[in-house]
């Protein structure tokens, strides 16, 4: 609604700031416990469960394109009052929920379906 767009950029904002600290954290977390469990390349290539962990990093990967589009793209023109920008970032955030229950699928496969590489 046009009338909250400019407390929703200042939300987005704050959100991008925050999200700009932790964000890398995890990822640097995540492929440090994954390098752990796959254990060389051959593990992450020639396994199912290392396909799986490529299949999951490259979602991650497709999520982070999608909120940098939203921090550098989408916010700034809210703040700057376009209205249509609004509806792109809101468009963005649903398809990254599809991505993320994607991710919330695949981690499950790997959690319960699939075995550790030896």
């Amino acid at each position: 609604m046009p009338e909250h767009l400019s407390d929703a950029a200042e939300l987005g904002h704050r959100f991008g700031q925050t999200a700009a600290l932790v964000v890398p954290t995890l990822i640097g977390a995540g492929l440090w416990i994954a390098w752990l469990i796959v254990g060389n390349l051959q593990g992450l290539l020639f396994t199912g469960y290392g396909r799986a962990l490529l299949l999951k990093v490259f979602l991650v990967a497709l999520l982070m394109i999608l909120a940098a589009a939203n921090k550098l793209r989408f916010v700034p023109a809210m703040q700057s009052g376009e209205a249509k920008a609004a509806r792109h970032l809101a468009r963005s955030i649903e398809a990254e929920a599809i991505v993320v229950l994607v991710v919330l699928a695949t981690t499950a496969t790997l959690t319960s379906v699939l075995t550790l590489p030896s």
